[in-house]
């Protein structure tokens, strides 16, 4: 207040500071949980392709001696698709300006 601000502008910056920290927190605390809600999803992730593993190896027995159902099993658990989140090695780059050459 000796500097020449008035109170009501303290008070003011006052509040947006305490909104700013209530702000900040709220960040924190999205973060937290986000972090919290991605590894469970990974462990879920996990344990869901564990049990897939095990059914496909059950099938595979119980389809043996029929080769067309064998196929079929086969055929209905394969997932097509594009693979996401492949380190730099997995991905085929291509040149920016769109032209493939050689690879030697």
């Amino acid at each position: 207040m000796k500097h020449g601000l008035s109170e009501s502008v303290l008070e003011q910056f006052g509040r947006q500071l305490d909104e700013f920290d209530a702000v900040v927190a709220q960040g924190i605390d999205g973060r937290s949980r986000h972090m919290g809600a991605t590894a469970e999803l990974r462990r879920l992730g996990v344990e869901i392709a564990r049990a897939v593993r095990v059914m496909n190896g059950r099938n595979r027995l119980r389809f043996e001696e029929n080769a067309q159902v064998l196929a079929s099993w086969l055929a209905a658990s394969s997932v097509l698709g594009t693979p996401r989140g492949g380190s730099p090695e997995t991905v085929p780059s291509q040149p920016p300006d769109g032209e493939v050459r050689p690879a030697a």
